[in-house]
């Protein structure tokens, strides 16, 4: 008996639970279809304010006079026009605009590289420059005239990424670019 009735009130609460559920459905069909098509705002980006340092100096400052005498008449030397400082949130723009999800990964990276200074440049301890907004060093084949343009800098160092990964910086490996994040 007890098994019966067990077994009548599973029956009703099924049955229950789909007259519901159609019930549910029909209204819901016809709120929908009345209903105005959803369309999201649209999104602004407003970059956060930036602000530039000087130019980062080489961690090997004899190094560096050396190297701008080395290249004072070669056509690789650094444009003067680049050192030219563009707004910082055209920067933070453009970062945003290559790198769309990873943006924030990308801007702290930049910041840990070169505080996001388009003038940055770094001499290795193997002689190789590290040049612009994410640092991009000469073994990529990129000129300096090049890495110096803060927008193909930007964009140089999307396609590294997409290439390689982040591990192309040190800076993402040694977890500095966190504090900027």
């Amino acid at each position: 008996m007890k098994y019966i009735i067990g077994s009548l009130i599973i029956i009703l609460a099924f049955s229950s639970y789909m007259a519901l559920s159609k019930d549910y459905e029909i209204c819901r069909k016809s709120d929908l279809e009345s209903a105005p098509a959803y369309k999201p705002p649209p999104v602004q980006y407003q970059p956060p304010p930036v602000t530039f340092q000087q130019p980062v100096e080489s961690k090997q400052p004899e190094a560096r006079a050396e190297m701008h005498q080395a290249t004072e008449d070669d056509e690789d030397a650094e444009p003067e026009e680049y050192f030219q400082q563009p707004n910082g949130n055209e920067i933070v723009q453009e970062i945003f605009n290559a790198f769309g999800s990873e943006f924030k990964i990308a801007l702290a990276i930049a910041r840990a590289e070169s505080g996001l200074n388009p003038a940055a440049v770094n001499v290795n301890r193997n002689g190789s420059r590290d040049i612009g907004i994410f640092q991009i060093n000469d073994a990529h084949g990129w000129s300096a005239e090049e890495r110096f343009d803060w927008r193909k800098n930007i964009w140089m160092a999307k396609e590294l990424r997409d290439r390689n990964g982040w591990t192309e910086w040190a800076v993402f490996n040694n977890g500095q670019f966190r504090q900027y994040i």
